[in-house]
C-alpha cells in the first residue's frame, strides 16, 4: 500500500515538474532592467501613487519621485480616505516639487475596491500630452531615473504594459523566514520573472511599480476592468493579454526598493491575500498553484525532516523527492537577488513552506476578504 501512494505521488510531482520545468526554460536567461542609456529619449511620464493611511511610507517614496528626471511631467498621489496625515504630507512635499498634485478619491464608487477607484480617478486627470503612465505604490522607493529606465525598457522592448518585481526589504529575522518562502510560491507557479507572456497562465504583475502606454490603457478603459478583483494588477494584465497587447513582467535590479510589510506576522497575515492570483480570467490558477506548491516546494521538505522512513526507503520516491529538494535550494539562491536587505536566517526560509501552504490554502478558500478594515467587492463569476 506504501509503494502504491509513493507511486502515485512521485508521478504527480513527475507531471508538475514537467510543467515547472517548461516554465523556467522559457524565462531562464532573463536579466534586470538596466538603466536607460542617457543619450536615448523616452515620452513624457504621468506617476500615479494611490495612498490611503500611508504616513510611515509615503515621505521616502515622494521624495524618490522628486528625483526623477524632467521626462516625468506629473506625479498624481490619489487618496483613499486617508485620516492619519498623509494628506498633509503630499501636500508638504506639493511645495516643494510643484509636479506633486493630491487628488481625492473619496468616496469610493459603488461596486469598486478602493484602490482600482483610485487609479481610475487618478487616470481621469491625467495630462493628455503624456505617452506613458507609471503607477507606484506608497512602499515604493524609486533610484534616480529609475522611472524613465523602466519606461525606455518598455519602449525598447515594444511591451505596452509591463510591470516590474522590485527589489524587497526584508531586514527582520521573522519576515526574512516568511516572505522568501512566500516569494517561492510565485516562482513554482509562474517561473522566473524576464518575458513577455505567451500564454494566460504566464501573465504575472506587480503594481507596485508598472508602466503603462497612456492610450491603450485608457482605450481599454482603463482600471475598470479590475475594479472587483482582489488583486487588479494581475486582473487587468490578463485583460490586457487577452486583448491582444504585449504583457510584460521583468525584474527591476536596482531601479526601485519595496518596504512591502514591517515584520513577519503582518506579511503572514496579508500576502496570502493576493497570492493566488485567481479571478475570472483564470479561475483554476489558485487550485493549480496549489498543487505545484504542495507536491513541488513543500512536499519535497517534508520528505526530509518528517517523511516515515517506509516511504524514503522506496527508491523512485526518494530519488524524485532529493531532485526536488535541489531544485529548492537553487531557488533560494535565485531569489535572494530579490533582496535588497535581507536577515541570515533568510537561508532557512525553507523550513517555512508548510506555514506558506497553509496560508495560501486558507486564503484560497476564503469568501470574503478585507484590506485596511475595508470589505472588498469580489466578483462572483
Amino acid at each position: 500500500m506504501r509503494r502504491a501512494i509513493a507511486f502515485a505521488i512521485t508521478m504527480i510531482q513527475l507531471l508538475l515538474a514537467a510543467r515547472f520545468l517548461s516554465k523556467v526554460r522559457s524565462t531562464a536567461g532573463g536579466r534586470p532592467i538596466e538603466r536607460r542609456d542617457q543619450q536615448r529619449e523616452v515620452g513624457l511620464i504621468s506617476v500615479i501613487v494611490p495612498v490611503l493611511n500611508e504616513i510611515d511610507r509615503v515621505d521616502e517614496c515622494l521624495e524618490s519621485l522628486r528625483g526623477q528626471g524632467s521626462d516625468v511631467v506629473e506625479i498624481l498621489v490619489v487618496d483613499g480616505g486617508s485620516d492619519d496625515g498623509t494628506q498633509l504630507l503630499v501636500e508638504q512635499h506639493s511645495q516643494l516639487d510643484p509636479r506633486i498634485q493630491l487628488l481625492s478619491a473619496d468616496p469610493i464608487a459603488e461596486g469598486w475596491n478602493g484602490k482600482s477607484w483610485g487609479l481610475q480617478v487618478a487616470l481621469g486627470a491625467v495630462s493628455g500630452a503624456s505617452d506613458w503612465v507609471v503607477t507606484v505604490d506608497a512602499d515604493v522607493t524609486v533610484s534616480a531615473d529609475g522611472i524613465a529606465s523602466a519606461v525606455s525598457f518598455a519602449e525598447t522592448r515594444g511591451i505596452p504594459f509591463l510591470s516590474i518585481a522590485t527589489s524587497q526589504q526584508a531586514s527582520t529575522p521573522g519576515l526574512s523566514l516568511i516572505h522568501p518562502s512566500l516569494l517561492s510560491t510565485l516562482v513554482y507557479r509562474f517561473g522566473i520573472p524576464g518575458q513577455a507572456a505567451r500564454t494566460l497562465d504566464e501573465v504575472q504583475a506587480n503594481g507596485q511599480f508598472a508602466v503603462y502606454q497612456r492610450q491603450a490603457l485608457q482605450r481599454n478603459g482603463g482600471f475598470s476592468i479590475a475594479r472587483d478583483s482582489i488583486c487588479e494588477d494581475v486582473t487587468l494584465a490578463r485583460h490586457l493579454f487577452l486583448s491582444g497587447y504585449q504583457v510584460g513582467f521583468f525584474e527591476g535590479g536596482d531601479l526601485a526598493v519595496t518596504r512591502m510589510y514591517a515584520n513577519g506576522l503582518e506579511c503572514l497575515r496579508n500576502w496570502p491575500r493576493s497570492l493566488s492570483l485567481q479571478d475570472r480570467f483564470a479561475p483554476r490558477a489558485g487550485v493549480i498553484g496549489l498543487l505545484n506548491i504542495a507536491f513541488l516546494q513543500v512536499l519535497p521538505v517534508l520528505s526530509l525532516i518528517w517523511m516515515p522512513a517506509s516511504f524514503r526507503a522506496i527508491r523512485e520516491f526518494s530519488l524524485v523527492n532529493r531532485l526536488l529538494l535541489g531544485a529548492r535550494l537553487g531557488i533560494m539562491l535565485g531569489t535572494r537577488r530579490a533582496y535588497a536587505d535581507v536577515h541570515w536566517v533568510y537561508w532557512l526560509s525553507p523550513l517555512c513552506d508548510p506555514v506558506s501552504l497553509i496560508a495560501y490554502a486558507m486564503n484560497l478558500s476564503k469568501r470574503s476578504h478585507t484590506w485596511r478594515g475595508r470589505r472588498l467587492v469580489i466578483r462572483k463569476n
